[in-house]
């Protein structure tokens, strides 16, 4: 059933297996290799650690670690536990993959948007516009250095922030010079568990983030519990808690759910609702939002978005129409 595509279905039987025998380090194997084609890395490298644990001479459970570490993109892992697999053709072609990969992949994306919304109350239009460079490190980290400028009822603010990141988590220090509106300084950051398998080629994956905010008006602090579910590329739904202390020490709580998907190879839908405390000029206050969004793969390197935002507020409704663009080199 693996080798012939089906990898779902390969997964239950041998899951099985490996219940049925759990010291057949080669049921343990191909485990693994399955729970890689169906794209489930983290159930793939447990069951690979199963396979080495109970044989830890065997070559072909370790030319499968450096083959799932080379799946799932981090080529410097892959190169590392090749260098420890005894020679073989198969491992001079995977040796010969990950080089042409490691030269190929991007290392560089550039994310730029600019957005215009329109209030009613007869209040002025306000516009936003943000761009943000990342270097990938390797090893699934990553840096990165962003800025937005913001305009709003006649002032102007402009945030910049710096970011770094790995697979699981990231941390992120931001200010705005002589701040109106946005966060005087701003520390935020997450936490991710590893995805876990809940059937039917689905996985779920928790998560937290938190931040701190100086505004001139008062400390904001917010924690957003996550649960993330994912069928591989196809789809991903994100359902957030939002759990607000705002700047008169007052709790406050809401949610917010999205969902991307993939109707076509290189097209992607998104939709969203939310219903939650949300700070603006200092001041928190509930919103309700909806969202949908349309992201179009124009090759690999270049994708071009376009979001739309309709706001209900309790002085007034918001229209918010952004226009983003991702490229990699």
């Amino acid at each position: 059933m693996r080798l012939a595509g089906r990898p779902a279905e390969a997964v239950a039987r041998l899951e099985a297996a490996a219940a049925a025998n759990p010291r057949d380090a080669d049921i343990w194997l191909n485990l693994g290799l399955a729970y890689s084609d169906a794209r489930r890395f983290a159930d793939a490298e447990r069951a690979l650690d199963e396979a080495l644990r109970l044989a830890p001479d065997y070559p072909d459970v370790k030319l499968a670690r450096a083959r799932v570490a080379y799946f799932r993109e981090d080529f410097a892992e892959a190169q590392r536990r090749l260098a420890a697999t005894p020679d073989s053709e198969e491992a001079r072609t995977l040796g010969g993959q990950i080089s042409v990969a490691r030269r190929a992949t991007p290392r560089w994306r550039l994310d730029a948007f600019v957005s215009r919304a329109d209030l009613t109350e007869r209040l002025p239009s306000q516009t936003r516009a943000g761009l943000a460079a990342t270097r990938g490190l390797g090893g699934g980290r990553l840096a990165t250095v962003s800025g937005e400028y913001a305009r709003q009822f006649g002032r102007e603010d402009a945030y910049l922030e710096g970011l770094v990141g790995a697979r699981r988590g990231y941390l992120a220090v931001g200010a705005t010079p002589d701040a109106d509106f946005r966060p005087e300084w701003q520390v935020r950051g997450g936490l991710y568990a590893d995805p876990v398998s809940v059937g039917l080629e689905w996985t779920a994956q928790v998560g937290a983030d938190a931040a701190w905010s100086r505004y001139p008006t008062g400390d904001v602090r917010t924690v957003q519990p996550s649960l993330t579910l994912a069928r591989g590329d196809a789809a991903l739904i994100t359902a957030r808690w939002i759990n607000t202390l705002d700047e008169q020490d007052d709790y406050r709580s809401g949610y917010a759910i999205r969902g991307v998907f993939a109707v076509m190879p290189h097209l992607r839908l998104s939709a969203g609702w939310a219903d939650a405390p949300e700070s603006t000029q200092g001041i928190t206050t509930d919103v309700r939002a909806a969202s949908v969004g349309v992201a179009v793969e124009l090759g690999h390197d270049l994708t071009l978005r376009l979001d739309a935002v309709h706001e209900m507020r309790p002085a007034y409704d918001r229209d918010e129409l952004t226009l983003g663009m991702t490229r990699r080199f």
